[in-house]
């Protein structure tokens, strides 16, 4: 999502090479606006927030699927760079990425 490539496509690019895998996900803003508070400029200009896995724009279950097609066994990890409290937001995450393993 930072280069405006969309999360599907990285994965299918990456998922042969894949050694570590680490899910997080976004808010999105399109770049006709300015830039929200809390958000940063993607490399064409959007605008992207973190926010609780499973709450944002990555199609999290399709990505993990992906994943897991590929034969990949190793672990699969939790990122949160959001701006609500991480000691709600990772919990919560947590639960949703859980269901998707």
């Amino acid at each position: 999502l930072c280069a405006d490539e969309t999360p599907l496509d990285a994965v299918k690019v990456g998922v042969k090479h894949i050694v570590y895998a680490h899910v997080k996900d976004f808010y999105y803003a399109d770049k006709s606006v300015p830039t929200p508070d809390g958000y940063f400029d993607t490399r064409d200009g959007n605008h992207l927030c973190g926010s609780v896995l499973g709450d944002g724009i990555v199609p999290v279950k399709k990505c993990v699927d992906l994943i897991k097609e590929s034969g990949y066994d190793g672990w699969i990890t939790l990122e949160y760079e959001g701006q609500e409290s991480p000691l709600t937001a990772v919990p919560k995450g947590f639960e949703f990425l859980k269901k998707l393993i």
